[in-house]
């Protein structure tokens, strides 16, 4: 099958990262092909992967230039799929259909929003053109419904992680290089320092556990927020409490130095930087929004949930994951069986591949 990913930006976020994780499952049986607008690090990626890379300028959803090139190189290559990440991509994508009707268009949806009046109802007009649309999460399937995206298309697909191979590394390496003494409660969190990320919300949690216990908290990532947040957790007095990790090649290594993964972020689909957490073994602790409350179900019994914004009630799920023993075991042994049972990268694929051949089965909205 010769497939095409679509995508406007080639960064290195969650989308990229599933992206890379589907090209690189399903290369070799399949020709894989990427065609994107803004580079960044998933163009190596994919070019490393060994897929068919080209650049098109995608300047808005309707650009006539941009379609008539995306028809000639799908006339050129044969392509039989497009899987698009994106709305603006996805409509593009759609009007390429217009032309070659027998193109499946495959759209997933990795932000939950609410679009404007104007948008859904030209949701409403060309989605229907759509073979499939994916879902993270039931959060994210009603708000599909809710922009005008037609129902009976919708599939929820969870993302998924493979588990590791190996524990990650020295963990007693990770800790000396920060400085914490052995013992010590570690709580570790991986994010972009970007507003929607609920950086300075985790931040004000953590002052307010200082007060209480003795903790470390390493944060991993960068962005263009990270030298104010920087600056923050120092005016709260936490420069022996927090370290700023950077942008880092080894997080294997430093999750499995750690005892708890958290994360603030204000919005969230099904987030990787989770998943990948829990496929180490590392209890939750994350904000109530998006599939967050489906990973951290009661079912799965793999953490704990607290709102975003609420400081004292995520300080006190983090001082009941230092306190109680036993919650901390448990929740990082039902983890790991999380993620095989529900979160596999190879349910993920299987499903996905499934919906290419236009094999519907599978959970359906």
């Amino acid at each position: 099958m010769r497939i095409l990913y679509l995508m406007n930006y080639a960064g290195e976020g969650g989308s990229e990262t599933y992206v890379e994780n589907l090209a690189a499952a399903l290369w070799g049986a399949n020709q894989i092909h990427f065609i994107y607008h803004l580079p960044g690090k998933l163009v190596g990626v994919m070019e490393a992967l060994g897929a068919a890379v080209f650049r098109l300028d995608m300047p808005s959803p309707f650009d006539r230039k941009a379609v008539a090139a995306l028809t000639a190189y799908v006339d050129k290559h044969g392509i039989e799929v497009i899987h698009t990440q994106f709305p603006r991509e996805n409509y593009l994508a759609l009007l390429v259909k217009r032309r070659r009707k027998a193109v499946k268009v495959i759209y997933t949806s990795h932000i939950i929003t609410e679009d404007t009046f104007i948008k859904k109802q030209l949701n409403k007009h060309f989605l229907k053109r759509n073979d499939a649309v994916i879902a993270l999460c039931a959060r994210n399937i009603d708000a599909l419904v809710r922009n005008g995206y037609p129902k009976h298309l919708i599939h929820r697909i969870y993302n998924g992680v493979p588990l590791p191979t190996d524990s990650g590394g020295d963990n007693l390496a990770v800790r000396n290089e920060f400085g914490i003494e052995r013992g010590c409660f570690v709580f570790i969190t991986a994010t972009r320092f970007t507003p929607e990320k609920g950086v300075p919300f985790l931040l004000e949690a953590a002052e307010a556990l200082t007060k209480r216990l003795r903790f470390r908290l390493i944060i991993a990532g960068d962005g263009p927020d990270r030298a104010e947040m920087e600056a923050l957790a120092t005016a709260k007095g936490l420069a022996d409490t927090v370290h700023f990790a950077g942008y880092r090649n080894d997080m294997p290594a430093l999750l499995s130095a750690s005892d708890c993964f958290l994360n603030s972020s204000a919005n969230e689909n099904i987030s990787f930087a989770i998943l990948e957490a829990m496929a180490h073994g590392l209890p939750i602790i994350a904000t109530n929004v998006g599939g967050n409350s489906e990973i951290l179900s009661e079912e799965s019994d793999c953490g704990l949930l607290a709102g975003y914004g609420d400081a004292a009630g995520y300080a006190a799920a983090m001082e009941r994951m230092i306190t109680d023993t036993d919650l901390l075991r448990r929740c990082g042994q039902n983890t790991v069986n999380a993620i095989k049972t529900r979160f596999s990268i190879d349910m993920t694929i299987a499903s996905t591949y499934n919906l290419y051949k236009g094999d519907s089965k599978g959970d359906t909205a």
